[in-house]
């Protein structure tokens, strides 16, 4: 005599959708600490443009790259 297993479901229905609300927190959560970062950086930028007449120093927009590349990276990486 043989038997049939049913089709293995690892998750239920119920555990699926906690599973994608946590997933929808944990993006929106993401997505508020890059609009910080941005603004953040983008306050920055403004200041140091006019602390320098009209353009940060060499230094400091060497600084400002690097941090928009890191930002950068940042939202390809959740793309």
């Amino acid at each position: 005599m043989t038997q049939t297993r049913p089709a293995y479901k690892p998750i239920s229905i119920f555990e699926e959708r906690i599973q994608h609300a946590q997933m929808g927190a944990a993006n929106m959560a993401s997505f508020l600490a890059a609009d910080a970062a941005i603004n953040e950086l983008l306050l920055y930028e403004a200041e140091m443009s006019q602390a320098g007449g009209g353009a940060p120093e060499l230094y400091t927009g060497i600084e400002i790259h690097m941090k928009w590349s890191a930002l950068d990276a940042f939202s390809m990486g959740d793309a």
